[in-house]
């Protein structure tokens, strides 16, 4: 009925330039999201939208249950559209799901909220009459995987997971009012795997990570899927691929997205197939490192740091342009370029991810976090270190005269300096009502 009156223009939901008529709801059994916008002729549409459901169903809505939320509009509109709905007026975060649900990042007192409730059932244990062995096994199958679901979503602040390890700790240690215990060992040598040395206990920060770097599983195996079509329309995540996404304007979630992303992003390499989703010089497809990693000298002077496979490589010859003419040491350095590039063989097929760290080659939160668990491993992000003035530019040994050639096409020229490279549309301001119904 939604998407009937969506194309008949009846209603118009979220992101209209998205597809035609926008997203209109979300819903998962029960539990139902309706975007509009606050039109009044749109809104009193879809009432009776809702109206008539009800009367053909035999269902009924409990719209005392349901809230409505208002975004830029005035208190008199709020009230009017309140009214029309005989809902009564929430305020963002608004949760759905368990999940609390902003544009922007989410304050103190609203993670406070969700750090209580789960202190509140950590708490519930007490285990004063369990052996110390026995409150491990409890810490590890049930009270450190509380806030798992939560870790998913959200990327969880220090002062939050210190809290929450706090607990964690006291329980271990029989640690309470009224019956205060030294605590043996620091937390973070018992929150590290068996053979690391620790107790097994898991690391929240670290499982923070890895649930979050789960996502870019699902993003890749997600094609036709509403959320990835959404994120490939508002972050380019497909110019040219996942792995080197910005969160510059991107929501909360999006955000913790990108943060997995920077810590997995050492587990995969690439398959070369059609070449034009990886990156040439940063992006990892040959070997167990980035080509700008491997050679990090030549990668400070080439103009095209960010072209793809299939750009500089045509079957014969590298094209690259630097920035002035380079040394016999840096010359040879290119022909090692050029050797591995020569082994390149584009098909038509897309470029695909591979996992490195399991065999089965997809990723899994079990395999990355036995990786950044041993102490934490903190991978370097050359595309943040670059700098143009670097101090290597003025040691030159000597130069090639006339500029060689040896199975391949050196160009060498000045840099044109482009610092607009990510152009990003302009915020816009929009209106916007989201009605949360209940059930029964």
């Amino acid at each position: 009925m939604l998407f009937k009156a969506s194309e008949a223009n009846l209603i118009c939901g979220l992101l209209a330039n998205f597809r035609k008529g926008g997203d209109i709801s979300l819903q998962y059994a029960d539990d139902t999201l309706l975007f509009s916008s606050i039109d009044k002729n749109l809104l009193v549409n879809l009432k009776c939208i809702l109206v008539w459901f009800e009367r053909i169903l035999g269902m009924s809505i409990n719209f005392h249950k349901s809230e409505i939320v208002i975004l830029n509009a005035d208190p008199q509109t709020t009230l009017d559209i309140s009214l029309l709905f005989c809902c009564t007026v929430g305020v963002l975060p608004l949760k759905y799901l368990g999940v609390p649900l902003h544009y922007e990042k989410l304050s103190r007192e609203n993670v406070q909220l969700l750090v209580d409730k789960i202190l509140k059932r950590i708490a519930s244990w007490r285990g004063r009459l369990l052996s110390h062995a026995a409150r491990l096994v409890l810490i590890k199958s049930c009270l450190s995987s509380i806030p798992v679901y939560l870790l998913s979503f959200i990327k969880f602040p220090k002062w939050a997971i210190k809290l929450i390890n706090t607990q964690l700790a006291n329980c271990l240690w029989n640690d309470m009012e009224g019956n205060r215990k030294f605590h043996l060992a620091n937390w973070d040598m018992c929150a590290m795997c068996k053979e690391y040395g620790g107790l097994g206990v898991q690391n929240l920060k670290d499982l923070n990570v890895c649930l979050l770097g789960s996502w870019i599983k699902r993003y890749l195996s997600s094609d036709g899927k509403l959320w990835k079509e959404l994120f490939d329309f508002k972050y380019r995540t497909k110019h040219p691929n996942i792995l080197v996404a910005r969160d510059l304007g991107g929501s909360q979630f999006f955000k913790s997205f990108v943060y997995a992303i920077k810590a997995a992003k050492m587990g995969f390499r690439w398959k070369i197939g059609d070449g034009k989703r990886v990156k040439f010089w940063e992006d990892n497809w040959l070997g167990t490192s980035s080509l700008a990693t491997q050679f990090w000298n030549l990668y400070v002077l080439v103009n095209e740091r960010s072209v793809t496979v299939s750009d500089p490589w045509d079957g014969e010859n590298l094209k690259c342009i630097f920035r002035r003419i380079v040394s016999e040491t840096l010359y040879n350095c290119w022909l090692e370029v050029v050797q591995l590039a020569s082994t390149i063989s584009l098909t038509q097929e897309e470029d695909c991810l591979v996992w490195q760290f399991n065999s089965s080659e997809i990723y899994s939160s079990q395999s990355l976090y036995k990786i950044v668990n041993f102490r934490g491993i903190h991978p370097i992000h050359y595309g943040d270190a670059v700098d143009d003035d670097m101090e290597a530019d003025s040691k030159l040994d000597g130069v090639v005269p006339g500029g060689k050639k040896a199975g391949a096409l050196l160009l060498l020229g000045e840099v044109e300096r482009n610092h607009q490279e990510g152009n990003y549309p302009a915020t816009k301001t929009f209106s916007l009502s989201i009605l949360k119904i209940g059930g029964n």
